[in-house]
């Protein structure tokens, strides 16, 4: 190992044999970097491109209504009942049925007797029972706010015990007609009038509809809501206010035209007197 010759050799040897392994070397080759961002900063780019591409939505499920069942715009079940017509209407309180039908009852009183009438048109047509009006030669009609008008017959039916008056006013309060076709057995009513042809307040009586009788050719309402003597040609009114019947009369024992114990209480369902109504007006 003196001879010079020999470590010449001995260093190309080494050479030989080391300096490969570490040319190659991945820690120390600069071949080897690009390999290396490849395996270690690829993971990091894709997350890159990941994030930044746009994101895309699975079309939104339908969701199946059961039938029969109302559904909402929006696709999903609507837990609010479907509104009818009739949902409409709000029940009132006996006091808002008065206030509401009140200011158009009237007082007729004739040179034969009185009753009770009610305006159905502001221009002054008022409607009433035939008998009420039966042989008179002259008719007044007194309104709730004291006002006295001269009233003219202008078309009876004794048949159906109907009367149409007329006075010379406008601007007059009104009743709202009604559908009696809709009234039921059972359902409430109330009867407003003049009992005995006593003036002051109004009457206002409860009851209910006890059933449908048929005279001939005139139907009637049964009520157990009061009818005396006096509240003829009065309305019959439903829970909204509207009136379905016309008071008509009552039946039973009587003393001096005064009924003593149980008395039947009778109404004229108001689609009658709208025919009555309706064959004046196309009549004019």
């Amino acid at each position: 190992m003196k001879n010079p010759f020999q470590k010449v050799f001995l260093l190309a040897i080494v050479s030989l044999l080391i300096l490969p392994q570490i040319t190659f070397a991945a820690w120390w080759n600069p071949s080897t970097w690009s390999i290396w961002s490849i395996f270690v900063k690829q993971p990091q780019q894709t997350q890159q491109q990941v994030n930044l591409s746009p994101k895309v939505v699975p079309p939104a499920k339908s969701v199946e209504q059961p039938q029969n069942k109302p559904a909402s715009s929006s696709g999903l079940q609507n837990p609010t009942p479907k509104v009818t017509k009739s949902s409409n209407k709000v029940l009132l309180s006996n006091a808002q049925i008065i206030k509401k039908v009140k200011p158009a009852v009237v007082y007729i009183e004739t040179d034969k007797a009185a009753g009770t009438g009610m305006i159905y048109d502001s221009s002054g047509f008022i409607l009433t029972n035939a008998h009420v009006v039966k042989g008179a030669t002259s008719v007044q009609v007194k309104l709730l706010d004291k006002r006295v008008f001269d009233a003219q017959i202008i078309g009876k039916n004794t048949v159906m015990d109907l009367a149409l008056l007329k006075v010379d006013a406008t601007g007059l309060p009104t009743v709202v007609l009604g559908n009696s076709d809709s009234v039921a057995q059972g359902d409430e009513v109330f009867t407003l009038g003049y009992p005995f042809g006593l003036e002051g307040d109004v009457s206002f009586k409860e009851g209910t509809i006890s059933r449908r009788l048929s005279g001939g050719s005139v139907e009637y309402f049964e009520t157990s809501a009061e009818i005396h003597p006096g509240n003829s040609g009065g309305p019959m009114v439903n829970g909204y206010g509207e009136v379905v019947g016309i008071n008509s009369a009552g039946f039973g024992e009587s003393i001096g035209g005064i009924s003593v114990g149980e008395t039947i209480k009778f109404a004229i369902p108001i689609n009658v007197a709208n025919l009555l109504i309706k064959r004046k007006r196309a009549s004019k």
